[in-house]
C-alpha cells in the first residue's frame, strides 16, 4: 500500500516512515489514476473536479481511500463518502487535527491490507442484471437523473465489445448534458475513446449516486454523433452490488484456472471473467452453491493459490456458469489486480485503434 501525494502535502500531514510516492501536483491524478494499485491511498489537493477524480477511480477498480485536502471551508457533496472519499479543510478545521485524521485515515487502511484471510466472506457480486434486481419502485428514475445533472455528478459506464469472437467489457466515466423528455443525452467520456465503441442499439451499464447511495440502470443507445450519445431513460434502477471490477481474459493475455477436488485429478476450467476477490468460469460439473474447494490460478505474470466458495450457478446450455468467491491473502489480491489494470489498459489501447 502506497500514499500518492505531493511533497508538500506529505511534509505538512504525514507521519514520517510512510510508503509515500511523491509527484507533482500537476501529474499526481493522472499518475495515481493510471499506476495505483486496488489499496493505495491518494492525498490530492482539492479542486472543482474532484467528483470526476473519484468517480474515475471506482471505474478503475481503485478501492483505497482518496483524502482531499481545502485549504478553505469547502461544502462536501452528500455522496462523497460512497466513493470512499473524504474533504478536509485546513482553515476550519486546523492543521494540527486535519494531520490526525489523515494519519488515522491511513492506519486504518493499513490494517485492512494486513489482515490476512478474512473470516467470514460477504457475498460476491451478484451476476443478475440490474433489471433481474429488486428495485425500490418508490425511486423516480428521472428525478435521480436530474439530481446528476444538476450536481454535475459524472456516470460510471461499462457495455460490452466484440474483438476477434471474443466479448469483454469496456468501462469509463461520462456527464449527463441534458434531458429531453424520455432521451437522454451522456458527453465528455474519459477515456475519450470510449465513445468509439457505443452504437446504436447498445445496452450501457450505468452507475449514479443519489439520496446517500449507489445505484444502476441500462440504458439504451438511440442515436451516436461524434462527442454525445443519446439513449432511452430506463423505468426503474437498482442498488449497485458490484464490489469489484471485473475483466475478462483476452488471447493475449490468458487466465489458466484448476480446481483442485478431493479424490480427482485436477480440473482446467474455463475462465469468464476475474476480479480482485472473485472468479467466473464455465464447467459442465453440477456443483452446489456453497460448496468450498481449492483454485490455482495461473496469470501471466504471476501464479496464486486458493480456495474459493461457490456463490453464484446458473445453466448456460449444456454447461454450467459459476460465480466464486476467492479467500486470498492481500499480496496475492494485488497480483490479481495488476492483472487487472494491465487488462483494462490493453483494452483502452485496441479502442484507440
Amino acid at each position: 500500500m502506497r500514499i500518492w501525494t505531493t511533497r508538500e502535502l506529505s511534509e505538512l500531514l504525514l507521519e514520517e516512515g510512510l510508503p509515500v510516492k511523491l509527484l507533482s501536483e500537476d501529474e499526481l491524478k493522472n499518475a495515481f489514476l493510471n499506476n495505483a494499485l486496488a489499496g493505495d491511498i491518494a492525498l490530492v489537493p482539492f479542486d472543482e473536479n474532484h467528483f470526476d477524480f473519484v468517480a474515475d477511480a471506482k471505474a478503475r477498480g481503485i478501492q483505497g481511500p482518496i483524502i482531499f485536502i481545502s485549504p478553505e471551508p469547502t461544502i462536501e457533496r452528500e455522496s462523497l463518502y460512497l466513493y470512499n472519499a473524504i474533504i478536509l479543510d485546513l482553515k476550519k478545521t486546523g492543521v494540527e487535527e486535519v494531520r490526525k485524521i489523515v494519519n488515522f485515515v491511513i492506519k486504518v487502511a493499513q490494517n485492512h491490507i494486513t489482515e490476512g484471510f478474512k473470516s467470514m466472506p460477504p457475498d460476491i457480486e451478484n451476476e443478475e442484471a440490474p433489471e433481474e434486481r429488486h428495485v425500490d419502485e418508490s425511486l423516480n428514475v428521472k428525478d435521480a437523473l436530474d439530481y446528476c445533472l444538476r450536481e454535475g455528478i459524472p456516470v460510471v459506464v461499462t457495455f460490452r465489445m466484440v474483438k476477434d469472437e471474443e466479448s469483454f467489457t469496456v468501462r469509463g466515466i461520462c456527464n449527463i448534458e441534458t434531458m429531453e423528455g424520455n432521451t437522454l443525452v451522456l458527453h465528455q467520456f474519459k477515456p475519450p475513446e470510449l465513445i468509439r465503441g457505443v452504437k446504436k442499439g447498445l445496452q450501457i451499464g450505468a452507475v449514479i449516486s443519489y439520496k446517500s447511495r449507489t445505484y444502476e440502470m441500462v440504458l439504451n443507445t438511440q442515436r451516436v454523433e461524434a462527442d454525445k450519445v443519446y439513449t432511452s431513460i430506463p423505468e426503474k434502477m437498482a442498488l449497485e452490488r458490484r464490489k469489484h471490477v471485473r475483466v475478462e481474459p483476452s488471447r493475449e493475455m490468458p487466465v489458466s484456472l484448476f480446481m483442485l477436488m478431493e479424490n480427482e485429478p485436477t480440473v482446467l476450467l474455463k475462465v469468464t471473467n476475474i476480479s480482485q476477490q472473485g472468479i467466473g468460469f464455465l464447467s459442465n460439473r453440477n456443483l452446489q452453491v456453497g460448496d468450498v474447494y481449492g483454485f490455482t490460478i495461473v496469470l501471466p505474470e504471476a501464479v496464486v493459490l486458493s480456495y474459493g466458495i461457490i456463490k453464484f450457478k446458473k445453466q448456460q446450455g449444456s454447461a454450467f456458469r459459476y460465480g466464486v468467491k476467492l479467500m486470498v491473502h492481500p499480496w496475492d489480491e494485488e497480483k490479481i489486480v495488476r492483472y487487472i489494470m494491465k487488462r483494462e489498459l490493453e483494452i483502452r489501447e485496441w479502442l484507440k485503434e
